[in-house]
């Protein structure tokens, strides 16, 4: 198949990365939980099928109640865009219990499905576009050929017959704030909503130290942030 494979991968400090990464660990205790605070990661900034442009992102975040989210959205704008994940696995959650997450997330009229899977004491991310004959398949519970197919055979031996678990709808407000960008996003899914601050920084202590800054000049508090793929399966599945 002629799609290009991306991989990308976690690291224990949360560092996504093609080759190497040499980041150095931030300390600061408030970001400590989790590690999923604070990530650098290659941005796919092009549609599939072209040059992808890359760079090195570094990430703060924190869950926020209603009332601080509109607050914060009072302050930095209320426009926000919308991109939607739909989860897969098997009916008896094969891929979860390899620690793994099959989605497809659209935004903006296209569609790339990933697999997010375990290696390496971190997680590897495989992605490929999906097509309209892709979409078919999934909607029969088969996986379209490609790379996250081969990822999902490797990793449990089979290629297995899927469905539609559920949906994580996510509205962001983007702007760029002190040299990085920052997001609000409110995000719906399994009967719940919740809200979050996510800061992009020019470092990891640089995205932390901004982050840390806001909420305090807000009088928000900081609460850890799970990724979003986490909170989905705690509020879906048994």
């Amino acid at each position: 198949m002629a799609d290009t494979l991306y991989c990308f991968i976690l690291l224990p400090q949360s560092c996504f990365f093609r080759n190497q990464c040499n980041t150095k660990r931030s300390e600061n205790p408030r970001f400590a939980e989790g590690r999923q605070s604070t990530y650098n990661k290659e941005r796919k900034t092009q549609k599939w099928g072209t040059t992808m442009a890359k760079e090195i992102e570094y990430e703060a975040k924190s869950m926020l109640s209603e009332a601080a989210y509109r607050q914060l959205t009072g302050k930095f704008g209320t426009k926000a865009e919308k991109q939607q994940n739909d989860y897969y696995d098997t009916a008896d959650f094969t891929l979860k219990s390899a620690g793994a997450a099959l989605r497809v997330r659209r935004k903006k009229g296209s569609s790339v499905f990933t697999l997010k899977a375990p290696a390496n004491g971190g997680l590897l991310e495989t992605h490929q576009p999906l097509t309209k004959s892709g979409e078919q398949l999934l909607l029969s519970g088969a996986l379209p050929e490609g790379e996250v197919q081969s990822a999902i055979k490797e990793l449990i031996g089979t290629i297995p017959t899927i469905r539609h678990f559920g949906s994580l709808t996510t509205y962001r407000i983007e702007v760029p704030y002190k040299g990085g960008v920052l997001c609000l996003d409110h995000s719906v899914y399994a009967g719940t909503e919740d809200y979050e601050i996510e800061y992009e920084g020019q470092s990891l202590e640089h995205a932390e130290s901004i982050l840390t800054q806001l909420l305090a000049e807000a009088d928000v508090p900081f609460v850890p942030a799970k990724n979003k793929v986490a909170r989905f399966y705690e509020q879906a599945t048994p």
